[in-house]
């Protein structure tokens, strides 16, 4: 995504077309690194079950892992910007 940004913003004649790609790619950052940091939390969290789960493999159904409200968000804003990415990269 951010390649893509990068290169639009790169090719782009018109300055105020330019200007909203920057801001565009300001949010993606911001939001990823909003997403990392909550998955981040939500590894943590969850190591110990993660860790058997990789252990088992897919075999056997594991734990189901609660999620807080930062990690839910985030799952949900993981899914949305991959959605805009889709678009932006189309």
């Amino acid at each position: 995504m951010d390649s893509t940004l990068r290169g639009r913003i790169a090719r782009c004649a018109d300055a105020d077309e330019k200007a909203r790609l920057e801001e565009l790619k300001i949010e993606f950052e911001l939001e990823i690194s909003m997403i990392r940091m909550n998955l981040e939390h939500l590894m943590r969290r969850y190591s110990r079950q993660l860790e058997e789960a990789a252990r088992n493999g897919a075999s056997r159904q594991g734990a189901v892992l609660t999620l807080d409200a930062h990690e839910a968000v985030a799952i949900e804003s993981a899914r949305t910007l991959y959605r805009r990415a889709q678009a932006l990269a189309t």
